[in-house]
């Protein structure tokens, strides 16, 4: 405190404050806000470096969701700037990343911040509202059984994965829809890309895939995941991601 110039009472302690050479500002968003629920979709923000550091992708920086950090409403938490930008101090950079809506339909926020390698910095971009509202194509993933966590390579096993049609379209091979494998996307590691939709599945109904699965040749640990596509576009929940190690 000081009266008068004169100072008296005690002195607050000593703050050493950190002022990072990381800074951001929001620019710009673009797409849409009203998504059919389970749908993919691409997300596009545009952050201005207002920093003294040089931004790229291999030395760790991308956009964060936050609010709160590092969720997955949209299923992935993470939007990157291109792989060959190098986006220098008052630069621009467009961060992209392919979201996927929720599958109950509402109203979600989403929001992002940039980060470098973790660690957030800069402003947070506007609170943005997506309203989720259910289209001709959704599912839910409702149950898988028979899926081992250990399997021989070259072996065989009987899988059942189950899944809800949610969407107010109907089902049917026919018709151009599938279960294809994921992780990574169209893979053949268990013998198969696609799997045909048992019969016609109506809205509110279940589609339970049942199929024999051969595990790679070559020993390892792979993925078996599954998500419905109609056509070449993907919808809805994506299986439970097993982790399986062939022997």
């Amino acid at each position: 405190m000081a009266q008068n110039g004169n100072s008296f009472g005690d002195t607050a302690p000593d703050v050493v404050i950190t002022v990072s050479a990381d800074a951001a500002v929001f620019v710009s968003r673009s797409g849409a806000t009203t998504l059919y629920a389970g749908s993919d979709f691409y997300s596009q923000y545009t952050m201005q470096n207002t920093g003294t550091t040089t931004w790229t992708q291999g030395t760790g920086y991308s956009m964060m969701s936050v609010n709160p950090t590092n969720n997955t409403v949209f299923r992935i938490n993470r939007l990157t700037i291109p792989v060959a930008s190098t986006v220098t101090p008052g630069a621009t950079v467009v961060a992209t990343g392919l979201c996927t809506a929720p599958t109950t339909p509402g109203t979600y926020t989403m929001q992002w911040q940039m980060n470098k390698s973790g660690v957030p910095f800069g402003a947070q971009t506007p609170v943005q509202s997506m309203t989720i509202v259910n289209g001709p194509d959704n599912a839910i993933f409702v149950s898988q059984a028979n899926i081992p966590t250990t399997v021989i390579h070259g072996h065989t096993f009987i899988g059942t994965i189950t899944l809800k049609n949610t969407g107010t379209g109907t089902w049917s091979t026919g018709a151009g829809y599938s279960l294809k494998s994921q992780n990574p996307s169209g893979n053949t590691n268990w013998g198969m890309a696609t799997q045909a939709v048992p019969g016609s599945v109506a809205p509110n109904a279940n589609a339970v895939f049942t199929n024999t699965f051969t595990a790679p040749a070559a020993p390892g640990t792979y993925h078996f995941q599954w998500r419905m596509q109609h056509n070449t576009a993907g919808f809805g929940a994506f299986t439970t991601d097993v982790t399986i190690t062939v022997t």
